[in-house]
């Protein structure tokens, strides 16, 4: 596995074993995993996440369904079989399809053999029809696995008017997750 950084004061690692992965994660914040057909996620939030419970309402965030602020990752295997599309196709086809609206230039490295590609969004209320959907801010990370045909998309995501207060936490999240080469 890669080389963890040393993260800030108040964050640790959350090991993700099924995914041979780790994600930095902030002290008193949830952790869930999920396995579903074609993928495996994982969730490290602010609230507290309640099981299948996906894209909920303001109310059932209200009620602690759900999280309004948190990183979630989804990691894709078998994505030529799946879709017809090399890994890194699939990774870069979200910046160029995706419908939030970009506030940065894309960034794409190289950390061999993954190809990177990370970028800022925000979305208004409403974005694709969600009811109950406010403005957000979404860090996302796109990442593509040639050698092992596997695509991540990591994401933290927070309502706009937080973003601010959790800006950074997103920069550590996302900018020092942990993938496996050969995973």
């Amino acid at each position: 596995m890669a080389t963890r950084a040393e993260l800030p004061l108040g964050f640790g690692w959350q090991e993700v074993p099924q995914m041979r992965a780790a994600f930095p994660k902030p002290g008193g914040w949830s952790y869930r995993y999920e396995d579903a057909p074609g993928t495996q996620a994982c969730f490290i939030t602010k609230e507290s996440f309640f099981p299948g419970v996906f894209l909920p309402t303001t109310e059932e965030i209200e009620a602690g369904q759900g999280f309004k602020t948190g990183l979630s990752v989804n990691s894709f295997p078998g994505v030529t079989r799946r879709t017809g599309r090399l890994a890194v196709e699939l990774a870069r086809s979200f910046f160029q399809t995706s419908l939030l609206t970009p506030i940065d230039q894309l960034e794409v490295l190289q950390d061999p053999p993954l190809v990177i590609y990370r970028r800022q969004f925000r979305s208004e209320a409403e974005v694709a029809g969600i009811r109950g959907a406010t403005p957000t801010r979404y860090y996302v990370e796109m990442t593509a696995n040639p050698r092992t045909d596997r695509t991540y998309m990591i994401m933290f995501e927070t309502p706009a008017e937080l973003w601010q207060q959790y800006r950074d936490a997103a920069e550590v999240m996302v900018k020092n997750r942990v993938l496996n080469p050969d995973f």
